[in-house]
Order: C-alpha cells, then structure tokens, then sequence
C-alpha cells in the first residue's frame, strides 16, 4: 500500500449551516457514547439499528465507533427525516455531518398505526413506552420498514474530504442516535416524521373506537396432581404421557445469516461451518451425560474461529473492531486495518491513537526505557491514554512508583511479549521508525 502523504492543507470544506426545525431533538455537547468498548447498542431496538448500518457501511463504521466515544461530536440535533451535528476531525474547524432518512407518508403511517392498534398488545405496549420486539414485522406486512433496508433508505453527507459512504464522522452520528434510541425508542419514530405524541395519540384514537377484546370467564379444568404419599419411589420421575424431549435439527441455513442477510467478503461459507460446528456439538451435548458429548469426529471450534485470523485468509482486516486488530499475526493486513482512511501523518497519528486507546486493555505491566539515560529500564503499569502531544506522539499514563507520570508510547515495551499489548506497542514504534523514519524530536512531528 501507499505510505504517500495526502495533502490537503488547501482542501475547502465551507459548508451552508443546517438549521434545526420546530420539532427537533437537541441534545447539548459535546456528545459521548456510554459504551466504552465492544458493541454500541444495548436495546434490541439498539442493536438493530446498528446492525442495519452494519449491512450498508464500510470499515469508517469502527473509526465512528471511536470518534463517537471520544467526545468528538458537537451538539447532536435530530428530527424528522435526519440527524445532524458538527464532528471534529483533526483539523481546527469542525466538519458538519449528517444522515438523512426516508419519512413515511402520512397516509404510510395511517395503515402502520392501523395495524398496531388492531393487536391490543402492541397498543398496550406503546402507549408503556416500550417498543414490542416484533414490531418491526407489523411495518413489513404494510409495506415499511423502521430500520434503514437499503441505500435508497438513507443518504450520507459530510464536509469533510473522505469517500467512505459513511464516512467515520457520519458512522459517529449513527453511533450516538442508536445509544439515543436505547433511552427513547420513539426517536426511531420521530426519524421516520411522526413525533411520540402523534404516534401514541393516533393509537389511543384508534384503540378508543375499538371494541374491548372478549375475555373467557369459563373455568378452567386442573390436572390432578398425585398425591406426595402416594408413591414415593416414583413420586420425581415423569409420567407416562410427558412429552418427551425434542431436540431440534441443525438448520441448513443459520437463523442469524437469514436474518442479518449474507455477510460481506465471501464468508457466508465460513460462517455456516462455524454454525454446524457449534450445533452438532450443542446436539451431542445430552448423549454424555457427563456435557462431554461424542464429538471427536468433529474439527475443534478454535481451529474453525482460526479462519479469520489466518494471513491468506480474505477477510478484509478493516471490518474487525480496533481491539481485534491485533490479533491478526500479519503486521501489514494490521496496518492495513489500521490506517484504512488516513488521509497525511496527522490523520495517520489520530488513527494509530484510536489503536491504542482500542486495542491496548488497561492496566498492564510495562517496562520503560528512556533513551535520555542509556540503560535505563525500570517497571511501570500502564492506566491508559493520555493524548496526541504534537511533538512527542502519543502519550501514555503510567504509575511509576507511587506518582503518575506521561510517557511516549515508544519508550514502553509490555511485560508479557505474547500479549497484544505488546504486539499494539510494537507496531507504532514501527509506524514510528520504520515507515517515517522519525524520532519523538523531529519536526515531522
């Protein structure tokens, strides 16, 4: 790949100011994500909501994990039909990002409430503040969608210079309104231009005209339990006519893929092996008695989870999470990962600290050896990241002794050399050394 500085110290991002509407959410920065490692999105509602952008997006969608978790997102407005804010990259003027979602008709969103308000437990449901797990099945038989389906169903649009669709700063506004929808999950139906109060109303309209469901008054026949002295010997063992126990067959197409839809990168294959694996050892389980199941004929799950790992694998390594990146044995499919959307060292620099903060697990033992005192090695635990420091790089918190300090990631190298810490460590002395030929004292800086 291209090392190559790309330059855009002229680059003109001016951009027309969006101005918020009568009905918008405005929520004041700047804006963090709770989340501070793994998935965004606790709610069902959540984790649908990403996994849908998941199926249209690109490797910016892990870097707008980050941006949104380091507090680079402005004020956060969203109202109907979009959301939108200012996200700071590392150039001094904020870039201005945004999403843009089909709203429904009103006539769209008259069959969609029809239908809801014809099952009393959705209605019930709604008018709770609660968003029924299935509700998205009731908007599919009228047509709709809640959640994005396709690129017809969402625009992308940033100032800034980068062709990803998203771009990380928009991935970092989709970010923060999924962990808005796991507090308020009428914001969906706020995006798709119905307020909650207009979608609640129309429910108590409809529900209000309805008749009240019939409720069966009869009785209803017990089954007639033995008594505890009548047979004690057998007292705990089923009886005759107990159902037995059915265990159902591996699908030949796994729920999740069905669900999801196919994965990226050619995969599918890979996954649905994964997903045999995994099944024929859950169908062996109860035939041992001991959870040891018959499963010798069966290739063991770490060497299929391998796969993704392996350096001919064709996994693309911008699609893992920054924690995972390290992981891959392979230091050039690692940067590959890493520096997927740099544009010049300063964006190289910010995407190598996202690195850091994402895939070093803090606290850890260290040993820092300062090159101002030759020989010096002293141990040290590392707490965490402290910034980008314009001349030094990145700066690392560590406890030395009973006083905290900074020091330059280079200068610390992790106890444990099989660890990822120590693998994270190494590759940006690499990035250091080896690609740009600096010190912590050069100008490049």
């Amino acid at each position: 790949m291209s090392w190559g500085w790309y330059d855009d110290s002229d680059y003109d991002y001016e951009y027309e100011e969006i101005e918020p509407t009568a009905d918008a959410i405005i929520i004041k920065g700047p804006v963090s994500a709770r989340s501070r490692r793994g998935a965004i999105g606790e709610t069902w509602w959540g984790e649908q909501w990403v996994a849908a952008m998941m199926r249209l997006g690109d490797a910016r969608l892990d870097r707008g994990k980050t941006y949104a978790r380091n507090g680079r997102v402005k004020d956060l407005t969203i109202q109907h039909g979009m959301a939108f804010a200012k996200v700071q990259g590392t150039y001094p003027k904020p870039y201005q990002s945004s999403f843009a979602l089909q709203t429904f008709k009103p006539g769209e969103w008259n069959k969609a409430l029809d239908a809801l308000a014809e099952q009393a437990i959705y209605a019930a449901r709604l008018l709770a503040g609660e968003m029924p797990e299935d509700i998205e099945g009731v908007f599919n038989e009228v047509g709709l969608s809640l959640f994005p389906r396709s690129r017809d169903d969402i625009g992308f649009d940033c100032s800034c210079p980068d062709w990803g669709d998203p771009c990380k700063h928009c991935a970092a506004i989709y970010y923060l309104v999924a962990e808005q929808l796991d507090v308020d999950p009428f914001i969906l139906f706020h995006l798709r231009g119905y307020t909650r109060e207009q979608v609640l109303d129309g429910l108590r309209k409809r529900r209000g005209s309805s008749p009240a469901p019939e409720v069966d008054t009869g009785q209803v026949d017990q089954p007639t339990a033995p008594s505890l002295d009548a047979d004690l010997a057998t007292f705990w063992q089923p009886s005759a006519d107990f159902p037995a126990a059915e265990i159902p067959s591996t699908p030949s197409h796994p729920p999740m893929i069905a669900r999801l839809g196919s994965p990226p990168d050619r995969i599918e294959s890979e996954l649905k092996g994964i997903y045999q694996i995994v099944s024929e050892r859950a169908m062996n389980w109860p035939e041992a008695g001991n959870g040891n199941g018959d499963d010798e004929d069966l290739p063991p799950l770490d060497e299929a989870l391998a796969y993704f790992l392996e350096p001919e694998s064709d996994i693309s390594p911008w699609r893992l999470d920054s924690q995972d990146i390290a992981l891959l044995p392979d230091r050039d499919r690692r940067f590959e990962g890493i520096l997927v959307d740099a544009f010049g060292m300063e964006e190289e620099l910010v995407s190598i600290e996202i690195y850091l903060h994402d895939g070093l697990c803090f606290p850890f033992d260290a040993l820092w050896r300062d090159p101002d005192e030759p020989g010096h090695e002293e141990p040290v635990a590392v707490l965490g990241v402290y910034n980008i420091d314009d001349r030094r790089g990145v700066l690392l918190n560590v406890m030395r002794g009973k006083k905290k300090r900074r020091v330059e990631a280079d200068q610390l190298w992790a106890v444990d050399a099989g660890s990822p810490e120590a693998t994270i460590l190494d590759d940006y002395r690499y990035w250091i050394y080896q690609l740009h030929g600096l010190t912590p004292d050069d100008e490049g800086w």
